[in-house]
């Protein structure tokens, strides 16, 4: 994997500003940059991925999907374990 340009915390934060927070950040880079972005929201495992694709970046590297045994509405209403992203700027 390249190097990341720029590192980006939104531990403890909620939906939406992990993903305005995301979307200010990779606006002040430039194309072909790396972001890594640390949080602790299941909800970003859904919508960190939707938005990236949505808006035409690339998410290089994601967590994995949550576990068949675990209820989404649970796991979404919890906070977890770091989760971390790698997003490259492609536009």
């Amino acid at each position: 994997m390249s190097r990341i340009d720029r590192k980006l915390d939104v531990l403890d934060l909620r939906c939406p500003l992990p993903i305005l927070k995301i979307k200010k950040e990779l606006s002040s880079m430039q194309i072909g940059q790396l972001l890594e972005v640390k949080s602790n929201d299941p909800a970003t495992r859904i919508d960190v991925p939707a938005f990236i694709k949505m808006s035409g970046h690339e998410v290089m590297s994601e967590p994995p999907p949550l576990s068949d045994n675990s209820s989404t509405n649970s796991s979404i209403s919890n906070i977890e374990e770091e989760i971390t992203f790698i997003i490259k700027k492609r536009k």
